[in-house]
């Protein structure tokens, strides 16, 4: 038998995303006699066990409610993501220099934002998923990821210097400073996201702590991208920093989700933040 990963999905969203879908102990008996094995995990919790092999496309609430209306047959529907219409104008320059590790970048920049507490919702997602919410902005980016299975980062843009975003190799001997404190020391085999000047993020496992997000922040760069499986299993291993972001990315996901995961936030980062495009 392969290895599986054990992840949590909140019943009550993929109800939304179902037609009729039948009550918990239903759907946990449905999934686990024809896809995965599925346990009740308390309250509105759900714990499935996803292979591999299906990691890139069910290891989501859009992908377990896929699968939960296909063998139920029921009635799938996915929210419609209408990306911001009215947009600042504001250029931002983002550039690939490593496109082997970092296939795909996109981003959206936000201004006007008002961080805040989120709606109670949305929080009661993140914890039927095991996750603490901490404040709007980075609940989005928790929230779209375990909705969609794309993987977001936010930053700070007034903690950035130039104004702009590079993917890179990281320079040998460069340090990071990552959210919780941990001091890493790079080298070219490892792909950061980075300003004009220093790297930002361990690109594709865990943000750094220079552009974090805090309750003064009013401007952000929205990121989503599509890294080299391999190379962030390897590097996640190597420095001992395992996360949500790293484990999806190290099954090698589609390289048409970045834009879904930051359109559907986009849409939210405007209703539930205040946000200007």
């Amino acid at each position: 038998h392969p290895p599986v990963s054990v992840m949590r999905f909140s019943y009550p969203l993929v109800k939304q995303l179902v037609t009729g879908l039948p009550a918990k102990g239903a759907l946990i008996e449905a999934l686990t006699m024809h896809a995965f094995e599925a346990e009740d995990a308390g309250g509105s919790g759900i714990e499935v066990s996803v292979p591999p092999n299906r990691y890139s496309d069910a290891a989501s609430h859009w992908g377990l409610a896929r699968e939960a209306a296909a063998i139920l047959g029921k009635r799938l529907r996915l929210p419609r993501v209408v990306p911001p219409t009215q947009v600042v104008q504001k250029s931002v320059p983002v550039a690939v220099a490593a496109p082997r590790l970092c296939q795909r970048m996109t981003a959206w920049y936000f201004e006007g934002v008002k961080i805040g507490p989120s709606p109670k919702w949305l929080g009661q997602v993140l914890e039927d998923c095991g996750m603490r919410p901490i404040s709007n902005v980075v609940d989005i980016t928790n929230y779209v990821t375990l909705e969609t299975g794309q993987p977001l980062h936010a930053f700070d843009f007034d903690k950035m210097s130039g104004g702009r975003l590079i993917v890179r190799r990281a320079k040998q001997g460069e340090h990071l400073e990552l959210l919780d404190g941990t001091a890493l020391t790079l080298d070219p085999s490892v792909v950061v996201l980075a300003d004009a000047k220093d790297a930002l993020d361990l690109g594709g496992i865990k943000g750094g702590c220079r552009a974090e997000i805090t309750g003064k922040t009013k401007r952000i760069l929205l990121t989503a991208g599509n890294f080299d499986g391999p190379t962030i299993y390897k590097t996640s291993r190597r420095f001992g920093v395992a996360t949500d972001a790293s484990v999806r990315f190290s099954h090698s996901l589609s390289e048409a989700l970045p834009p879904v995961g930051l359109e559907r936030a986009a849409q939210l980062m405007v209703e539930l933040a205040g946000a200007k495009a």
